[in-house]
């Protein structure tokens, strides 16, 4: 899907998010990711910036494997999370704009806003019964009691397929729309309406060999049908983006193709007596590619239509484009003072002469939303001011209901924060204001890093979460039987961010969570928090190195009133040196960690304490000649190196995790660089006086694999778990060791999970084991993940 201006993005390293109406707000971002499900123009070789050899790749998530793993609903924060892609105003007072939010489960929902009362307001948007994600990217409403959406939602099997949703002044329901017989894949990302009963959409499907077409529907006030179009001669994908209608009769559509040499150029097809047809769209001198995402037309010989070009060097500029009833002539934009690249993603027109044009430009710190008025022989820029907090924004859509009156869409981020928020602005011929959107409530940022069960139906995991202002505040949730609840966990009130990344539980009513915090930009502390059964507490008490940089990655306690915590800090030199704390019930005391011989730095990410006066803690340090495990033991009095061994022809290696389930017998995970550079999984075990490598598995078709927790519930049984890439996608891995062999066991994973990883594992039993981590949907907002057996 999006194959046409997807093009642009991927191959030319646009900032698009989510296609033609997309605003890329993070700023400097790079080219848009490929989704599970979707058909991209990838490029195979560097070629020149206008494409190179390019070629059609559909990827689809594999069908699960049998196995003894289940999801479990792990629970996810409930943040404002969406963008606005499109708007239509019926009247000055009348507007409805669209685009997708995030569900609970991190999943792609319908959004629609409507401006009523001078207030915008969501509405419920349904999808169809089977849709698993979905996105509306236009709208268009020929009063305030019709309005119709277009977009594109997913089945449960993964397939794209078309989707329009009506409006009749009311409520809104569900158009069927056809997909192109034998697509793969089918997508409308633009319409323009007339009346109730004469709509023309636009957008792309895939035939069956995976080539990229033109698409165009047509709605009668009964019913859409497909309209047959052509494409460029020698095309090799091509898509539409863009449409206007100013009479029922009469409709140019814009949008992109490929041509035979690799070359994106602008596209335009006009409708007539005899059908639609191709008009010569004009490519602007020098470049090495452009693409039309949005037009406005006032009649049928009157259009602007806007996008983007591509130089030479890779350099993006703003481009319009005017049809005067005979031909397409490029229109110089006003480029804003400092721009390193801008773009032009959404027009609109009041009426002849008069027209607004919206979309982002970079500057060297972050994006912006870019306005440019035309007034019917040159562009001006118009100042558009950035939301409060905003550290990236961009526009996607403009309306404007009458000269002077427009309204303008888009989205925003704040600081550390990765979800977008819905943003919008009014026009009064004074300038634009920002307008309260109401944003929804979806699943934001939420990781699961560490978890311990005490018993086989109890478990406590902790991480991290955004909060609404998009800072990274401590998470913590319990599980009993299988169902999680979130804990009132606190956040040291001084501290900028805070994450937790492991936890211990001895018992129900005793747990340890270790991590970190930030106090100022660049500067990290380490951060403990202690649970009682009642309520979970900073622990204020701990000494700590004077340093700018430390922090806590794992604990282990050997009973309520003997836990270790271990992690790293930075010291005065700038060199990094393990550090261990040791709670005893009352206090916390810093451990000496000594280092191996030779070492120029080290750092531990793992602990395991079997027994009052046994530990073991792993990680990895430098030498001169490289990376190398760690592994470090203590005996009740002093921690003392032990010799891990050193992965033969590695280039680096190192240990993540570490579990005992007697004195005697502790495994170490992490993963190593091999000699052809692919990172490949790492177990060493520990038997009486040495440390022995042991032969695991690295997934088949996998290019990287790492491994990042371990549990043993006995000698005969360990179960690490991490993840796993495989031709794109990242994914879940569990390995288990059965006392002979380590073997790859499938896992389960959401539908609609893009990418999912796991951190840590816990086994209270060889039967029952809980492991927990984080999944993108195709929103790619990271949602807490766990999964159990037994």
């Amino acid at each position: 899907m999006r194959s046409g201006l997807l093009t642009l993005s991927v191959v030319l390293g646009a900032a698009l998010l989510v296609g033609p109406a997309s605003a890329a707000y993070p700023a400097t971002g790079g080219a848009a990711s490929p989704r599970p499900g979707e058909v991209l123009w990838q490029p195979s070789g560097q070629g020149r910036a206008a494409g190179g050899d390019a070629r059609l790749v559909r990827t689809r998530p594999a069908a699960p494997a049998p196995s003894p793993w289940r999801v479990e609903p792990a629970v996810t924060t409930t943040l404002p999370a969406g963008t606005l892609l499109a708007v239509s105003c019926a009247t000055r007072t009348s507007c409805v704009a669209v685009g997708y939010a995030a569900s609970r489960g991190g999943s792609q929902v319908a959004l629609i806003e409507r401006l009523r009362g001078g207030r915008w307001r969501i509405d419920l948007a349904p999808v169809p019964e089977d849709a698993t994600d979905a996105q509306l990217t236009g709208v268009s409403c020929s009063s305030a009691a019709s309005c119709f959406a277009v977009g594109y939602d997913y089945d449960t099997r993964g397939d794209i397929h078309t989707l329009g949703e009506r409006w009749n002044g009311r409520a809104w329901s569900v158009t069927p729309t056809p997909d192109p017989p034998g697509a793969a894949g089918a997508g409308l990302f633009a319409v323009s309406c007339t009346s109730a009963t004469a709509c023309t959409a636009a957008g792309d499907y895939n035939d069956r060999s995976g080539t990229s077409l033109t698409l165009v529907e047509r709605w009668n006030g009964s019913a859409w049908s497909i309209e047959p179009t052509p494409n460029p001669a020698g095309a090799v994908a091509g898509g539409l983006f863009g449409v206007s209608c100013p009479s029922a009769s009469a409709c140019t559509a814009v949008g992109s193709f490929v041509d035979a040499a690799g070359t994106i150029e602008p596209l335009a097809e006009a409708l007539g007596p005899g059908g639609w047809s191709l008009q010569a769209a004009a490519n602007p001198p020098g470049a090495a590619g452009s693409g039309l995402t949005a037009i406005a037309c006032s009649s049928a010989s009157a259009c602007i239509a806007v996008g983007q070009i591509v130089l030479s060097d890779g350099t993006r500029r703003t481009l319009a484009e005017t049809w005067d009833g005979t031909s397409w002539g490029v229109t110089a934009t006003a480029e804003p003072a400092g721009a390193t690249t801008s773009w032009l993603a959404g027009v609109s027109c009041s009426r002849a002469g008069r027209c607004t044009a919206v979309g982002q430009y970079d500057d060297l710190q972050r994006g912006h939303g870019l306005a440019e008025s035309w007034n019917g022989s040159a562009w001006s820029e118009q100042a558009v001011v950035d939301p409060a907090h905003s550290v990236g924004s961009g526009l996607s859509g403009v309306s404007c209901s009458a000269p002077g009156r427009c309204a303008a869409i888009g989205g925003y981020l704040r600081w550390q924060s990765t979800i977008g928020l819905t943003l919008a602005y009014s026009w009064n011929d004074a300038g634009w204001k920002v307008a309260a959107t109401q944003n929804p409530t979806g699943a934001g940022t939420a990781v699961l890093l560490g978890v311990s069960c005490p018993s086989t139906d109890r478990c406590v995991a902790v991480g991290y979460h955004e909060n609404r202002a998009g800072v990274s505040k401590t998470f913590a949730e319990a599980s009993a039987g299988g169902r999680w609840r979130r804990q009132r966990i606190p956040s040291p009130s001084h501290a900028i961010t805070t994450q937790l990344e492991d936890v211990a539980c001895p018992s129900v009513s005793a747990c340890i969570a270790v991590g970190n915090l930030s106090l100022v930009v660049e500067t990290q502390s380490a951060l403990v928090e202690r649970w009682d059964g009642r309520r979970w507490s900073i622990e204020t008490s701990v000494p700590l190195p004077a340093t700018t940089y430390a922090d806590l990655t794992s604990v282990s306690c050997a009973s309520a009133d003997d836990c270790t915590a271990v992690g790293g800090y930075t010291a005065s030199s700038g060199n990094g040196l393990p550090l261990a704390e040791h709670w005893n019930g009352v206090s916390w005391a810093r451990e000496r960690m000594p280092l191996p011989a030779g070492a120029r730095n080290a750092r531990l990410f793992g602990v395991a304490c079997p027994a009052p006066a046994v530990c073991v803690a792993v990680g990895d340090y430098g030498t001169a000649a490289g990376e190398h495990p760690l592994a470090e033991r203590w005996n009740g009095t002093a921690w003392a190196p032990q010799h891990p061994k050193d992965v033969p022809h590695a280039f680096a290696a190192g240990f993540s995790a570490v579990s005992c389930s007697s004195a005697a017998a502790c495994t170490a995970v992490g993963s190593d660089v091999n000699a052809q550079d692919r990172m490949v999984p790492l177990a060493e075990r520990w038997q009486p006086g040495s440390w022995q490598l042991q032969r695991i598995p690295t997934p088949a078709g996998a290019s990287r694999v790492e491994l990042s927790g371990v549990s043993c519930g006995s000698a005969q049984t360990c179960v690490a778990v991490g993840y796993e890439v495989q031709s794109g996608p990242t994914l879940t891995l569990v390995e288990t060791w059965n006392g002979r062999r380590w073997a790859a066991t499938p896992t389960p994973v959401p539908a609609g999970t893009i990418i999912s990883l796991l951190y840590r594992v816990s086994c209270p039993s060889a039967q029952a084991c809980t492991a927990v981590g984080y999944r993108f949907g195709r929103l790619q907002i990271e949602t807490a993940l766990a999964i159990g057996r037994g």
